[in-house]
């Protein structure tokens, strides 16, 4: 059995994938800084946890949370991501951090993570 972490796993793509990994069997940490309502599993397969991808000591704490629950890490899938639409000129210096904090860093921070325990 693989064991996958989903970011974005609250909607959209990041929940299609989760279902379509546990339904063929694998285990799955479901994250996401959204509540996980509409997903559900055997609960030996799949942990729903709340985490900012842009924090880079969450990160570490669900990487190691994954790694005690099941014993390793086999599949980082970094889903998660942000985009509001505009004109750039309407674009606030805050507009700009969040979407790289989220889109870059959030990924930076996953990948890091997880090639720790991989």
């Amino acid at each position: 059995m693989k064991v996958y972490l989903v970011t974005g796993a609250a909607s959209g793509i990041g929940a299609a994938l989760a279902r379509a990994l546990l339904a063929r069997g694998a285990a799955v940490c479901a994250a996401d800084i959204q509540p996980m309502n509409a997903l559900a599993g055997d609960p030996a397969r799949l942990l729903s946890a709340r985490l900012d991808v842009r924090d880079a000591q969450a990160w570490t704490a669900l990487v190691e949370r994954v790694v005690a629950r099941w014993g390793r890490l086999d599949v980082l899938l970094n889903v998660a991501g942000v985009l509001k639409p505009g004109y750039v000129q309407e674009t606030t210096a805050a507009d700009v951090d969040f979407h790289i904090d989220v889109n870059l860093k959030g990924v930076i921070h996953g990948t890091r993570a997880a090639a720790q325990q991989m």
